[in-house]
């Protein structure tokens, strides 16, 4: 199975997960972008996706405009604290996020130190679900798409960097674990107590991948 199947699988299975658990969010999704709309969309803002970043908004664009009712009016939460939008909105976040935290000119200076890159917002993200410290992505050099939480305060070189699949796999067993869990109302709740202990001999980006750190 190539890298762009698996993601494929992983969207619609956290969809298929959602649904079963009530989840009010799963009907306020729009339907998917076609690959050609998808195009010309980054095209328009100045990106190129890759086909992991492209499969996420064919599978779905985002919340579905004047959905919200009283129990689910909010942020569109696809998992808790960090929502998911259109791509036109998304990729607009991106350059913003871009004009925030990035420095070209610092990434691009042989005489920078890795440790002054190690902060910065890289031209190559795209933002995937927005977040106190949102999730991004970026073409990776081995496989498709490398994921990852940005975080100004935090070091490129020390986050946890996985591909989509693997990330919703961490979804799911946050379900099991009952970690995250889906009220009466079909919005989320946090018990931190479920949360997994985290070994410290570990380093950093994978204490991160089991914290949701990733």
């Amino acid at each position: 199975m190539t890298d762009l199947d698996e993601t494929v699988a992983a969207l619609h299975s956290w969809e298929a997960r959602l649904r079963a658990l009530g989840a009010a969010v799963v009907d306020r999704l729009r339907p998917g972008l076609t690959a050609e709309q998808v195009h010309d969309t980054a095209s328009r803002h100045g990106y190129t996706l890759t086909d992991e970043m492209a499969a996420i908004w064919q599978w779905h664009d985002g919340e579905r405009d004047g959905a919200a009712t009283e129990a689910t009016a909010g942020l569109p939460e696809i998992i808790p604290g960090s929502w998911f939008v259109d791509l036109d909105a998304a990729l607009a976040d991106t350059r913003e996020l871009h004009g925030l935290c990035g420095d070209d000119v610092t990434l691009q200076d042989p005489d920078s130190t890795e440790e002054e890159k190690d902060f910065l917002w890289r031209p190559e993200f795209v933002l995937l679900l927005g977040s106190e410290t949102p999730l991004v992505a970026e073409p990776h050099p081995t496989h498709g798409t490398s994921v990852h939480r940005f975080d100004p305060q935090g070091q490129y070189s020390l986050t946890a960097h996985m591909t989509i699949p693997e990330v919703i796999n961490h979804w799911h067993h946050y379900l099991d674990t009952g970690a995250w869990t889906i009220n009466d109302h079909g919005n989320w709740e946090i018990d931190l107590t479920r949360y997994p202990t985290i070994p410290h001999h570990l380093p950093i980006a994978e204490q991160g991948k089991l914290t949701g750190r990733y």
